[in-house]
């Protein structure tokens, strides 16, 4: 990081012209990051004792500080749970909540702090904790990040010098270390010859151990008033010596080393040996003069510097680049020959250009415009591909002052242009099948229409839809649904042709847009290949579903002054009104567009209006039609029929509106609705009837039972009337029976429970099995009138109905026949065994008053 490379250029610095020790040391990194990052910091490092760790002191003049056994222990466990960066609360107060302060640090002063583990090969971990005040605001993570890099880096100097102090010889830590680390006994024979030293002087450790140090390197001190027996007198008086010398060793090898040298004392304080940490310091003399040299740019690149910075000169050569950039620039996979200092900058940009990336150009017209001079300041935004993917970075170009360098600074912003990408890409498809949306057909035709061939051409579009899928959602749930939608969506994409456009309208809803109606492929044809293709069964969680399409095919030339929005609009509803007639003319299949089926659903679309109008405001109206006992013809119920008396319109019966009855904004109102009606009118039966045992039948579709809680509300309507539930039917199809939704059945049998009679409707038309039947609660069936229309006439019809009354009987049933219009279908019936009747030839469906009128009261 380009802070943390800083910070560590000032440290090196500072250290230069001072001792080397673990005390100099922190205290010189603590100068580095106090006030500018920290309020202060606390080093532990590896002691002579195994496993604790002794606290570094502020100088050479405090006490060596003891580490608490309970701050060692709090340490310790953070340092073993792998804890780095910033401490959460919990382990703050592990280390502010330990009994007894630690020592020259108040703990309570802590508000924020940043745990940087110092580790090494073979050595227990150390530890630098930088700390904050509630005075200032917590460490933000970019500044844990530069201490955490700082620590990593100052390590093994810290390490290497308590090594020094605390007199340890471990041969795989010195071993690991970058420096020369020389041991030698009072002789000054050498005991310890470590690889970085073998690596320094050109000398192996098998010819320097045991050989006197004067054979192996003669050393010269660079200061002027610094010579051997000096030196000596020096380390014998303090125990350390240190400064900077330069060597040149018998193999030949001249370097500049800062050595920093440590006396090793016995139990008796009698000197037995020393030990030297020579570090090399040949490349920072050598960089000292480009140092010089880039000093005076300095501050003005950190001025006009991003996170990641390089530094030009004139010609585009890189002069200096932080840490940061070079890291991003080699995970790119460059070679260091093409980012290191001396490099021409703008030598891989041409070579991305002359590759055809698009972002390149922009960039190196800037750079070249900036380095040219015919302007001074610019952005760009350019793609970089790395191992794990594009990235997208800004790239600001800057001159520091006429004839100065050129800085270049890149903030990464891959994830801004990824949601950038992923916003626009919402904004035009569908995130459950990634096909189009209406925005993006609307798209699609308006560059249909920029194009001069499509003048005079008409544009095509198939609206399909799933039949049913609303009985999907209820019976297998709404992510099987999505699963089945995700299914027809791939289908569409491998059976349309690749010129035309798919979208998803919404819910079961797709389209399909050519830009020519009669192209190589008709569109009626494409439709009729959509709509078989998509009838293969598909397999949603083990359990195979088999679906059908209906659609709709319209066609639409646009004229002058049609906008993309209002072609798109009317493609859309006259292939949505093909797409109806088909619905209407019995499901899967294909129909044109005619004008005539606009109208038709417009119509359709104001008949839904008004009468979910009429639900709400109360208008609709239920007539009875009486139900009688063939034996004797006394009355012993009545069915309850919807009827709708719509304005300025006839009275209308369900045949009309049947398709409104379930939706999902009706089913629920309306059942609530008739349940409510039905118990009025019998309060009202039973007061004008001597009678009490009338009952009234409603009918109650699948969809209600899923909408709305039928037996609840069938309970308290008639607890609130004083009536029994005993006096109301249900009158429920075979279909609706038969359904892998549970809640019809569940709400069957609780209405059963509460004394109400279950009467199936239609019987015979639907497709229940008497092991079905045998598991419902019936009471009684209701033989359909297109069986009872043809009995005394029709003797397959005479055939059919005997059957279906014999298999009612024969479960225990009553059989009432529906549909009875003249006295012989009556006589016939009553010979064939059935209980009862009804149909016009009893009585014609009327109001409640009028049926009170008409039987005299």
């Amino acid at each position: 990081m380009a802070e943390a490379a800083r910070l560590m250029l000032g440290l090196l610095t500072g250290l230069g012209d001072g001792r080397v020790d673990v005390i100099q040391a922190v205290g010189a990194l603590r100068s580095c990051v106090r006030p500018e990052l920290a309020d202060g910091l606390v080093g532990w490092v590896p002691s002579l004792a195994a496993h604790r760790l002794s606290q570094v002191p502020n100088d050479h003049d405090d006490e060596s500080a003891t580490v608490p056994e309970n701050v060692q222990v709090a340490v310790q466990n953070l340092l073993s749970g792998g804890t780095q960066g910033i401490l959460d609360h919990d382990e703050l107060q592990s280390l502010t909540s330990v009994a007894g302060p630690i020592p020259s640090h108040d703990q309570s002063e802590w508000a924020s702090a940043v745990f940087a583990p110092m580790s090494m090969p073979g050595q227990a971990a150390g530890v630098i904790i930088y700390w904050r005040s509630a005075q200032r605001p917590p460490f933000s993570t970019q500044e844990a990040d530069v201490l955490l890099t700082l620590t990593n880096r100052c390590t093994p100097l810290i390490v290497a010098t308590a090594l020094a102090d605390h007199q340890l010889f471990d041969r795989d830590l010195a071993d690991s270390l970058p420096e020369a680390i020389i041991a030698v006994d009072p002789d000054f024979r050498v005991l310890r010859w470590n690889p970085a030293a073998e690596r320094l002087y050109g000398i192996s450790a098998e010819d320097a151990i045991g050989n006197p140090l004067a054979t192996l390197y003669f050393t010269h001190y660079d200061d002027p008033e610094m010579h051997t027996d000096r030196a000596w007198e020096e380390l014998v008086r303090t125990d350390h010596w240190e400064g900077y010398v330069t060597q040149k060793s018998k193999a030949g090898r001249t370097v500049s080393v800062f050595a920093s040298v440590t006396t090793v004392r016995d139990d008796l304080a009698r000197i037995v040996g020393a030990v030297a940490v020579n570090r090399d310091t040949s490349d920072i003399v050598s960089a000292r003069s480009r140092v010089n040299l880039a000093e005076s740019m300095l501050y003005d690149v950190l001025d006009a510097a991003g996170s990641m910075t390089v530094v030009l000169d004139g010609n585009g050569i890189i002069v200096a680049a932080n840490r940061e950039w070079l890291d991003v620039a080699l995970a790119t996979g460059a070679p260091m020959a093409v980012v290191s200092v001396g490099a021409d900058y703008l030598s891989p940009v041409r070579a991305a250009v002359a590759a055809g990336d698009v972002t390149a150009g922009p960039a190196l017209e800037l750079l070249e415009s900036v380095l040219s001079g015919s302007r001074n300041t610019g952005s760009a935004e350019y793609r970089c591909d790395r191992p794990d993917g594009p990235h997208w970075y800004t790239m600001d170009v800057s001159r520091v002052g006429p004839d100065r360098a050129i800085v270049v600074a890149h903030r990464e912003v891959t994830d801004r242009h990824r949601l950038e990408v992923e916003l626009a890409h919402g904004r035009t498809h569908d995130l459950l099948t990634d096909l189009g949306n209406r925005l993006w057909l609307e798209e699609r035709v308006s560059r249909s229409m920029a194009e001069p061939s499509q003048e005079g051409r008409e544009f095509g579009l198939i609206v399909c839809d799933v039949d049913g899928f609303s009985a999907i959602n209820e019976a297998l749930g709404y992510p099987s649904g999505d699963k089945v939608l995700r299914v027809v969506a791939d289908r569409l994409r491998t059976l349309c042709p690749p010129t035309l456009g798919i979208v998803r309208l919404g819910g079961d809803q797709f389209a399909v847009f050519a830009d020519s109606m009669w192209g190589a492929v008709p569109l009626v044809d494409v439709a009729e290949r959509l709509r078989a293709g998509v009838a293969e069964p598909i397999d949603i969680d083990g359990r195979q579903v088999v679906i059908s399409f209906s659609a709709g095919v319209a066609a639409a030339m646009p004229k002058n002054g049609d906008t993309p929005a209002e072609i798109t609009s009317e493609l859309i509803n006259r292939a949505d009104a093909a797409r109806m007639d088909a619905k209407s003319q019995g499901r899967n299949r294909v129909r044109h567009y005619r004008p005539d089926l606009r109208d038709q659903s417009v119509s359709a679309l104001l008949m839904r209006h008004d009468f979910s109008d009429a639900l709400h405001a109360g208008t609709l109206e239920l007539h009875y039609q009486q139900i009688r006992r063939l034996a004797d013809e006394s009355v012993i119920g009545y069915e309850a029929l919807i009827r709708w008396p719509r304005p300025n319109g006839p009275l209308l019966t369900p045949a009309s509106f049947a398709e409104m009855l379930d939706e999902p904004t009706i089913a629920g109102p309306l059942a609530q609705w008739t349940i409510k009606t039905a118990v009025e009118a019998v309060v009202s039966l039973r007061e004008h009837f001597a009678d009490q045992s009338v009952r009234v039948g409603l009918n109650v579709s699948a969809r209600q039972f899923l909408d709305l809680d039928v037996a609840g509300n069938i309970q308290r309507a008639s607890r609130s009337a004083g009536i029994p539930s005993s006096a109301l039917v249900v009158e429920v199809t075979e279909t609706a029976t038969f359904t892998d939704n549970h809640r019809v059945v569940d709400q069957l049998n609780r209405i059963h429970d509460l004394g109400a009679l279950i009467a199936l409707d239609d019987f015979g038309t639907g497709f229940s099995s008497l092991t079905h039947l045998r598991a419902l609660p019936v009471d009684s069936v209701k033989v359909d009138k297109t069986f009872t229309g043809g009995v005394g006439t029709d003797p397959t019809s005479g055939a059919l109905v005997r059957a279906l009354i014999a298999l009612g009987h024969d479960l225990g049933l009553t059989v009432i026949a529906e549909g009875v219009e003249t006295a012989a279908q009556r006589d016939w019936l009553a010979e064939a065994g059935c209980d009862y009747y009804q149909g016009f030839l009893a009585h014609r469906p009327a109001r409640l008053a009028d049926e009170l009128a008409a039987s005299g009261n």
